[in-house]
């Protein structure tokens, strides 16, 4: 288990940088390690899930500001800076309003059956697998969702 000083610093390094692997070598220890304490110590976990929650955040203000705000950007002529223009990022301000509103999502159909299409919400993943494989299949789905008893196959339209 980490001491009070090295879980302290970890959990700082960790809100600003959501990274268990730097955050880990900021205390020297191995982020296997690390992973290990997360798993068997609840209470630790719930600070680590807090402390990405932070950097998150942090990232979305940043992301908001060069939306909403812009950036400066030097404008030379000549060799010599010149002045600045303000740039606005049209990307970012798309994901803020996507995260924030269900109608601007992406939505993807999928249309094995032409009457009965099967409308997925969510994030888009790509993965490799082989749809002959059930193994496969399952381990593409876990590494998509998470939880391999929800799933479902469907192949031409019907459920497998």
């Amino acid at each position: 288990m980490l001491d009070d000083l090295h879980r302290k610093k970890f959990l700082e390094v960790l809100a600003e940088t959501d990274n268990i692997s730097f955050s880990a070598k900021a205390i020297s220890y191995t982020p296997e390690h690390v992973r290990v304490l997360i798993k068997e110590n609840p209470e630790f976990a719930a600070q680590v899930e807090e402390a990405q929650e932070q950097a998150i955040d942090k990232l979305l203000l940043e992301a908001r500001r060069r939306a909403h705000d812009g950036t400066k950007k030097p404008v030379f002529w000549q060799g010599w800076q010149t002045g600045y223009i303000l740039e606005y990022s049209d990307s970012l301000l798309m994901f803020l309003i996507k995260g924030k509103r269900e109608e601007f999502r992406d939505k993807v159909k999928f249309s094995g059956d032409k009457e009965n299409p099967i409308e997925v919400k969510g994030t888009i993943a790509l993965v490799d697998f082989d749809p002959n494989d059930p193994e496969s299949i399952r381990r593409a789905h876990e590494a998509v969702f998470g939880a391999p008893e929800a799933l479902t196959v469907i192949k031409g339209g019907s459920r497998a």
